[in-house]
């Protein structure tokens, strides 16, 4: 993992972060449309999740994230593969 990642994630054979990328030009990236994720492959995001969503696919998953209305921005999401557990972090990295 690359420095950027490495105080915020630990090694997890269970799950894959997955980051949003917002276009600096958008207007509201928040809305979706013009999302882009990068994926770090077993590893976990190691701060508190805001929601945990369980029975998802990554890409439902993503899709929660994307329509967080809770009073936070939803940066980034933990999503376990064996179960489809999907946690929603208001944090990035």
């Amino acid at each position: 993992m690359s420095d950027r990642y490495s105080a915020w994630l630990y090694e997890s054979s269970s799950y894959n972060f997955y980051e949003r990328i917002c276009n600096p030009d958008l207007i509201n990236c928040w809305a979706g449309a013009e999302v882009e994720w990068s994926e770090r492959v077993l590893a976990r995001y190691m701060g508190s999740s805001f929601r945990t969503i369980s029975n998802l696919t990554v890409d439902e998953c993503k899709l929660a994230c994307m329509q967080a209305k809770e009073n936070f921005r939803c940066i980034s999401i933990d999503y376990v593969r064996q179960d489809g557990y999907c946690y929603l972090n208001g944090r990035s990295t």
